[in-house]
């Protein structure tokens, strides 16, 4: 697996991240100990967890994981995923250093929406951090672009500096790709990519029906699939399809692909349920999408129709 630079730090990440908001609820503890496995036997080495949802059955597979003489919370980097206000973030930091038995945080990413969080306890909290080593890279997700273009220039008055802008970036979402995405790179920050996928939406699987084994049948996930499937979805998914069969990929590889193809993005955040989807999308990590067809493809995903 590639291994790429997160902006211009000398922080070097897996071109794939491996995601855990399911791991210990809707993936059981022996298929997250083989996915691990199998990812990093690949070359890859980061992790994402999301403490801004349920996070408590995440941290302690992840943890026994790590006591096992399989897996080392020193052969991994984390990326931590957490709130705007002082208190969540310096619980989150503390929970999770204090279940995996480690000093420090390798990405800390806040997250937002902000609600009225004033600026000034943010940034101190991450301030703390990341002078005593804590957290040795900060980024920001899910934050307006207002949001995150004050929360970028304040920070240097707290003598620290953002590396990283988190958000979805799939044909289905591909702000990111565009001008947006551009003012990003310009700002000297790195792309922690996440869901190409865009739950499973760009697999192809919804085309015609929902399976029943499916998010979209579940209470977590299947109303925000639901919210997704508008108009513009089933023409992205046949270009995606087509684009597929001509390439003899799968439409989830060429969606992987086509978003490790972005300029700027140090990795992508995936998050399979279950080995066999994991060894699918390992199976062509380090296969590169023809620059005509990640064209194409942009083309279709950036159209207003």
């Amino acid at each position: 697996m590639e291994h790429r630079r997160l902006s211009d730090t000398g922080l070097s990440l897996s071109s794939l991240t491996l995601g855990t908001s399911t791991w210990g609820m809707d993936t059981e503890v022996y298929d997250c100990a083989s996915m691990l496995r199998l990812f990093q036997d690949a070359g890859g080495y980061v992790l994402d967890i999301d403490m801004t949802g349920e996070a408590a059955a995440t941290l302690e597979t992840i943890r026994d994981l790590f006591l096992s003489d399989d897996f080392s919370r020193e052969d991994f980097r984390l990326i931590i995923r957490t709130g705007m206000s002082r208190s969540k973030i310096f619980n989150d930091v503390a929970t999770v250093t204090r279940a995996l038995a480690t000093d420090y945080i390798d990405v800390l990413l806040v997250s937002g929406p902000r609600n009225h969080i004033p600026f000034d306890e943010t940034l101190s909290a991450l301030s703390s951090l990341y002078t005593s080593g804590t957290a040795r890279y900060l980024g920001m997700v899910n934050l307006s672009w207002w949001d995150g273009g004050c929360a970028w220039t304040l920070a240097h008055t707290q003598g620290f500096r953002f590396d990283a802008w988190a958000g979805e970036l799939s044909l289905l979402r591909p702000a990111l790709s565009a001008a947006p995405g551009q003012q990003i790179l310009e700002s000297g920050l790195g792309i922690i990519a996440g869901a190409p996928l865009s739950l499973g939406i760009l697999t192809g699987k919804y085309r015609h029906s929902t399976p029943a084994d499916s998010r979209a049948t579940t209470p977590r996930f299947g109303s925000e699939i639901r919210r997704r499937l508008t108009s513009r979805t089933p023409g992205i998914v046949d270009s995606l399809t087509k684009a597929a069969e001509g390439l003899d990929h799968s439409p989830a590889q060429i969606a992987v692909a086509w978003t490790l193809a972005v300029p700027g993005v140090a990795t992508v955040a995936i998050g399979p349920r279950t080995p066999a989807q994991l060894t699918h999308i390992l199976d062509s990590a380090d296969w590169r999408l023809p620059a005509t067809i990640h064209n194409a493809l942009s083309e279709v995903a950036l159209s207003k129709d």
